[in-house]
């Protein structure tokens, strides 16, 4: 990985230890398997001079594990609601650092929550896609039209 490939995954690195305190599986965090079934995901819209959008799908078992530590409860207490809104908030998060590599006058959109993955959304063609584990929990982001000035 190289240019705003290995950016973006330092951000995803980044955010899994510090945010979730999960480290990724590998030495680069990748996932043989880029199928997920059944993903909770959230999109989010990076619009200015760079436009651009960032995709993040993850394994019911990676959204349990990121709103557990995010909203400090356990594993069983969380509600489908919880784990839509950990992932919205983890896209968010990483969007944000992500917006800082690519367009310093940009705007980042409200992340919205998707019921169809990558894959099966009509119009949504990534450019980058990242397909990564931690603990053996699969997720993927998938960003598009991710260009540095």
């Amino acid at each position: 990985m190289e240019g705003i490939e290995a950016d973006i995954f330092l951000v995803i690195q980044s955010v899994c230890g510090s945010t979730l305190g999960l480290e990724l599986d590998g030495p680069d965090g990748r996932s043989g398997d880029a199928s997920l079934e059944q993903p909770i995901g959230a999109l989010v819209e990076i619009s200015g001079e760079t436009p651009a959008s960032l995709l993040l799908e993850c394994s019911e078992a990676m959204a349990r594990a990121a709103a557990s530590a995010m909203f400090v409860m356990e594993p069983d207490e969380l509600t489908s609601r919880d784990l839509q809104d950990a992932v919205s908030e983890l896209v968010n998060i990483i969007a944000g650092n992500v917006r800082a590599l690519v367009s310093a006058g940009s705007q980042l959109g409200i992340p919205q929550a998707t019921v169809e993955s990558a894959e099966n959304r009509g119009g949504f063609e990534p450019d980058h896609e990242f397909n990564l584990s931690c603990d053996g929990m699969p997720f993927r982001l998938s960003a598009t039209a991710l260009d540095q000035e």
